[in-house]
Order: structure tokens, then sequence, then C-alpha cells
């Protein structure tokens, strides 16, 4: 399910796209395709945060991992070409 802005009947702008399976993406898009900056959350909980081009992955972006890992990287057309900088997410507020 889609809600968000539209533009000549095609997702446009701002929206959430939510798919059966759980997944979802939340972000830009053009022409119906994930452009500009978005966060897909997949099915095994990974969340990509990141550019996209034309509905893929595509610049800078980063994968953040169930028990908190984030790897960044480089994307081409989707496919991850570079991953570096592994560090833990700390949940802990100090005053």
């Amino acid at each position: 399910s889609y809600l968000g802005s539209f533009r000549n009947n095609m997702f446009y702008g701002y929206g959430l796209f939510t798919w059966n399976d759980g997944r979802s993406y939340e972000g830009l898009y053009k022409n119906n395709l994930k452009s500009g900056f978005g966060k897909m959350i997949f099915t095994n909980k990974i969340i990509y945060e990141g550019n996209w081009d034309c509905g893929r992955q595509n610049g800078e972006g980063k994968l953040i991992f169930p028990n908190n890992k984030i790897k960044n990287g480089i994307w081409k057309e989707g496919k991850c070409i570079l991953l570096n900088d592994q560090y833990e997410l700390s949940l802990e507020v100090k005053i």
C-alpha cells in the first residue's frame, strides 16, 4: 500500500510504500521510482538508508543490521561497491 504524493497518477515526492511481506520504503519518489533519499526496511530487518536513483540504491548509503552494527558504503545501480566503518549504535543516553 502507498501513502504519499502523486503527480500524473505516479508516485512523486515523499511517500511510504509497504509490501504485504513486511518490507517498507519511506522517502522520495520520482515517476513511480525511488529517487533521492530514502529508507528501506527488508524482511530480514536490515535497513538501507541512503540515496536512490531510478529505483535502485545509488551513491552513499548505510546498512543498519538488527544487532545495531552499521556499515557505510557506496552503491552503484543497486549494487554495493564499497562497505566500511563498521561500528555499533549506542542506545544508552548519558546525562
